[in-house]
């Protein structure tokens, strides 16, 4: 029976990802909401290939100086999260 010398590696992320990803679609649905009525934004964000992939997408929303944060969801292709409804004339502000 023959046995070698040891022998190891160290498993490294070479491609970590780039903060921020890249984002190449901004869409809210409806563009001009009402009064009474939720917007649901949908974002396309993704890594260089053989990168580690994006983890976590937060969108902030914000009205007044009063910001709030929501983890988008991720449903295969593109992430999405939904506002809620504001009164009406309210200014709502977002960013990725």
């Amino acid at each position: 029976m023959a046995v070698s010398a040891g022998h190891c590696y160290i498993v490294g992320d070479y491609h970590p990802p780039i903060n921020p990803p890249i984002i190449t679609r901004v869409e809210q649905l409806p563009t001009s909401p009402n009064y009474n009525e939720s917007v649901l934004v949908v974002v396309n964000a993704t890594e260089p290939s053989f990168a580690s992939g994006v983890k976590k997408l937060t969108l902030s929303y914000g009205v007044s100086a009063y910001w709030t944060n929501i983890t988008m969801n991720f449903n295969g292709g593109l992430y999405t999260a939904t506002l809620p409804k504001f009164p009406y004339a309210t200014t709502v502000n977002y960013k990725l």
